[in-house]
C-alpha cells in the first residue's frame, strides 16, 4: 500500500505487499473448493467452500488502486452462479480444488492455480491471474495445454499490442515488450519495470541534485531498482539524510542513498522470511482510514504507528470503503430482473383477458346447440342467425349452417380446455413475481450494505436468476434435498451470522438476511409454536420470536412488528400492517422458491417501522 501522505486516500499494493497478501489468501482458501465465480468489468467474486464455510474472494479492478481481499460466511453456498466476462468459463471453474495462491516474484501478479479431474480420472489445470497494477488492473482464467503453456479463456479486459516498432534513440524500451490480451492467445506476463540506470549513473544523477530535493531522490531511486516503490524510496531517502547508516561517505549523497535502500531492502526481504504484524499508519489515533502500512516500520512518515495482524483484513476494510464489483455486479441483475418483471406482468395482464374470454365459452356452446337445432330454418348464405328467444348470433356467409355450428362447437372445447391452463400458468407467474419482487428488493438492500454482507446475498440473487421456471427440477431436487437433510443442520450452518435482537422480557427476535436465511430462519430455526412475522404484502424479511415458551405479549408483538417493516419495503413509510401467526401455520411455497411461503390464522398490527440497529 505505497500511498502516502497528500495522496491518494486509496492505498495500494506494491510487489512486496502483493507476496505478502497472496500467502495470507492461500492460507485461506488453500485446498477450498471453488462453487461459483460472479464477474463484471470492475472486478471479480469468487465463492469457495472449505471445512464448512464459504469464503468469497473478491478482486477489484480499480484503475487507481487495485486489490483483492478474501471475506469468509458461515453459510455454504450450494448453488452455483456466474455473470459477466467469466460467465462461459464458470462450469470449468465449478468444483476446482485451489492448490495455491502465489504472488510473481518483483511483480504485481496473484496467481490462484486450481485443478479438477474428469469421471475418467484425467487431471486438468487452471489458473486465475490477478494483476493488479494500477492503470492496468485486469484478470484472466487460464487454462494449461497440452505444450505445458498457459492458454488465456476468459479475461476481464481484452486488447491488441501495438504494432511493432523500430525504437529511436531514447525512447521507452516497455514499448517493445508490449502484449495482447485475447482470448484463445497464450499468456504472457505484464511488461516488467526495468531498471533505467546503473550504479554509475544513479551516483552522477545524483550529483546534480540538491540534498533537500527529497522528491527528485526518491524518483531517482524508483528509476535505478524496478521493485523500489515510492513509500519505500521516500524512506530510504529519510534514511540517508538522518545518517542512519554509518561508514558511508558523507560526502557522496547517492552513495549513501544506494547504502540506505540497500538497508531497506535487507529488512523487507527479513520481514518476508520471518512474518511479524504489519505496521500501519492513519492519520491520527483512533482514525479509522489507513493511509498505508507495511512490512518494515516507515519512519519517514511521521504518523502515528499500530501494528495490524493480517493484510487481508486491512485490504477488506479498504474494499468496504471504496468501489467494489459488487456495485458493477448489481446492475445487470437490476436491469434483468426489470426485464424479468415487465415481461411477466404483460403476460399476466393478456393471460386474465384469455381467462376472461374463456369464461365465457358457454355461450359458445349455446350458440352452437341454437344453430344446430334450426338448421332447417337456416338459409344458406345467411350472416346471422334469430333465436326464437331474440337472441342474434353471427354466423359465416360462406359456408353452411351445420359447419357453423361445428365452429361455434369447436371454440368452445379450445376456450374452455385452455382454462385451467391459463389458471396454472397464472399461477406460476404470480409465484415468480413474488419471487422477483423479493429480489429487487433485496437489491435495493444490497446496494447500501458493507461488502461483507453484501456479497452472499448478491451471489444468492444472481443463482436464483438462473432459475428458470416454478417447480422446475433443480427446484424439486432442492426441496428433496432440504427433506433428507439431518434435522438441525441448517440452523447449525447459519447459528454464526443469526441476527439476533433481544425484545422486552428476554424474548429473542431473528431476522432473515436474504430470501435463503428467511427459509432457513422460519423452517430451521423457529419451532412451531414460535412465533413468525412478515410485512403484508411487500417484500421484507422474515421475523422469527422466542418466547421461551410463554404466551407472546402485546409489546413483543409490537417490537417485533417493528422490526419486520423495518427490514421491508415499507421501511420508509410512517405505519405499515405486519402479519403474524405461530410458525405451525406457515407453510413452504408449492413453487419451492426461497422465502416464498403460505400461512393462515394469522393477526394484522399496524406500527411504525423500526431499523435493525435502533434500541
Amino acid at each position: 500500500m505505497s500511498g502516502g501522505v497528500g495522496e491518494s486516500s486509496r492505498m495500494t499494493l506494491d510487489n512486496w505487499l502483493i507476496s505478502r497478501l497472496a500467502a495470507e489468501m492461500n492460507a485461506l482458501l488453500n485446498r477450498s473448493r471453488i462453487q461459483s465465480i460472479l464477474t463484471s468489468n470492475s472486478g471479480m467474486i469468487l465463492s469457495c467452500y472449505r471445512r464448512g464455510h464459504t469464503l468469497a474472494l473478491h478482486a477489484v479492478l480499480d484503475s487507481n488502486a487495485p486489490l483483492a481481499a478474501v471475506l469468509e460466511h458461515t453459510l455454504r453456498q450450494k448453488e452455483t452462479s456466474a455473470g459477466g466476462w467469466a460467465d462461459s468459463v464458470a462450469a470449468l471453474l465449478r468444483g476446482c480444488t485451489i492448490d495455491a495462491i502465489h504472488a510473481v516474484p518483483n511483480d504485481r501478479v496473484i496467481f490462484i492455480d486450481a485443478s479438477s479431474r474428469s469421471s475418467f480420472g484425467v487431471p486438468s489445470r487452471t489458473r486465475i491471474a490477478l494483476e493488479l497494477q494500477p492503470r492496468k488492473a485486469n484478470a484472466l482464467v487460464l487454462r494449461r495445454a497440452h505444450d505445458d503453456a498457459w492458454v488465456i479463456v476468459a479475461a476481464a479486459k481484452q486488447f491488441q499490442a501495438p504494432p511493432t516498432q523500430s525504437l529511436a534513440l531514447g525512447s521507452e524500451p516497455a514499448l517493445a515488450q508490449a502484449r495482447s490480451v485475447r482470448v484463445g492467445s497464450p499468456y504472457a506476463l505484464p511488461p516488467a519495470r526495468i531498471s533505467r540506470m546503473d550504479r554509475t549513473q544513479f551516483l552522477a544523477a545524483t550529483r546534480d541534485i540538491e540534498p533537500g530535493d527529497r522528491a527528485s531522490l526518491s524518483h531517482l531511486l524508483r528509476e535505478s531498482d524496478p521493485t523500489c516503490s515510492p513509500v519505500l524510496a521516500r524512506e530510504a531517502v529519510f534514511r540517508a539524510e538522518a545518517g542512519a547508516d554509518a561508514g558511508v561517505d558523507a560526502g557522496s549523497l547517492g552513495a549513501r542513498l544506494l547504502h540506505a535502500w540497500g538497508a531497506v531492502r535487507d529488512d523487507l526481504t527479513e520481514a518476508q522470511t520471518h512474518v511479524q504484524p504489519l505496521y500501519v499508519y492513519r492519520q491520527s489515533q483512533g482514525h479509522e482510514e489507513v493511509v498505508t502500512c507495511h512490512l518494515i516500520p516507515l519512519k519517514s512518515l511521521e504518523l502515528p504507528e499500530a501494528r495490524g495482524a493480517s493484510l487481508n483484513a486491512l485490504c477488506l476494510s479498504e474494499l468496504a470503503r471504496g468501489a467494489t464489483p459488487l456495485n458493477a455486479a448489481l446492475r445487470p441483475l437490476q436491469k434483468r430482473l426489470t426485464t424479468m418483471l415487465a415481461r411477466s406482468r404483460a403476460e399476466v395482464k393478456a393471460l386474465e383477458e384469455a381467462r376472461s374470454r374463456a369464461a365465457d365459452a358457454g355461450g359458445l356452446r349455446l350458440a352452437g346447440e341454437a344453430i344446430y337445432g334450426n338448421l332447417a330454418g337456416i338459409e344458406t348464405g345467411a350472416a346471422q342467425f334469430v333465436t326464437p328467444e331474440g337472441t342474434s348470433i353471427p354466423l359465416d356467409p360462406t359456408v353452411s349452417a351445420k359447419a357453423n355450428a361445428a365452429a361455434y362447437f369447436k371454440r368452445y372445447k379450445k376456450a374452455s380446455s385452455g382454462l385451467p391452463r391459463i389458471e396454472a400458468r397464472l399461477r406460476v407467474l404470480r409465484a415468480n413475481q413474488a419471487h422477483w419482487e423479493q429480489l429487487e428488493w433485496e437489491l435495493e438492500r444490497a446496494a447500501a450494505l458493507p461488502a461483507a454482507d453484501a456479497a452472499p446475498l448478491i451471489l444468492e440473487i444472481a443463482t436464483s436468476l438462473q432459475r428458470t421456471g416454478v417447480g422446475s427440477p433443480d427446484q424439486r431436487d432442492a426441496a428433496r434435498r432440504r427433506k433428507r437433510s439431518a434435522p438441525g443442520e441448517s440452523a447449525r450452518q447459519g447459528q454464526e451470522r443469526d441476527r439476533k435482537i433481544t425484545l422486552s422480557d428476554d424474548a429473542i427476535a431473528y431476522v432473515g438476511r436474504s430470501p435463503r436465511d428467511n427459509e432457513r430462519l422460519t423452517f430451521s430455526v423457529a419451532g412451531p409454536n414460535d412465533y413468525w412475522f412478515h410485512t403484508r404484502g411487500v417484500p421484507g424479511a422474515h421475523v422469527i420470536v422466542k418466547t421461551n415458551g410463554r404466551p407472546i405479549s402485546e409489546r413483543q408483538v409490537e417490537e417485533a412488528a417493528a422490526l419486520a417493516a423495518g427490514q421491508s419495503r415499507a421501511a420508509a413509510s410512517a405505519k405499515a400492517e405486519v402479519d403474524y401467526t405461530q410458525r405451525k401455520n406457515v407453510r413452504r411455497h408449492s413453487a419451492g422458491r426461497p422465502g416464498l411461503v403460505w400461512y393462515d390464522n394469522f393477526q394484522t398490527v399496524l406500527v411504525a417501522p423500526k431499523s435493525v440497529t435502533e434500541k
